[in-house]
């Protein structure tokens, strides 16, 4: 459940992170919205996972949109929930690099 946990992680803490990448989150909590709208985010979801439909993670981007966030989704055309390539995408990369942090960390 790393992307359900990537989720988690940056509802419970958003001060914590420049940014969260989300694959294929399980169960997406729309109600974690608000939070995460605080912090820059990227999904991405395969439209033929077998765990998670599109239609709830979609419904998890709006909601966060609704927040105020400006979520990155990602659909990988005839995918399903098995999307580990993604971290082989060089723009991933650039685009973490160029988060920052909004909120001091808690010590």
């Amino acid at each position: 459940m790393g992307g359900r946990g990537a989720l988690y992680a940056g509802f419970k803490m958003p001060e914590r992170f420049a940014a969260v990448i989300a694959l294929a989150p399980v169960s997406p909590i729309t109600a974690w919205a608000g939070k995460l709208a605080t912090i820059p985010l990227w999904l991405f979801q395969g439209p033929n996972d077998q765990f998670t439909p599109l239609k709830e993670v979609k419904e998890l981007v709006h909601a966060i949109e609704a927040a105020g966030g400006h979520p990155q989704f990602t659909v990988l055309p005839e995918r399903d929930h098995y999307i580990l390539d993604v971290y082989d995408q060089p723009e991933l990369y650039k685009w973490l690099a160029q988060q920052k942090r909004k909120h001091p960390a808690r010590e």
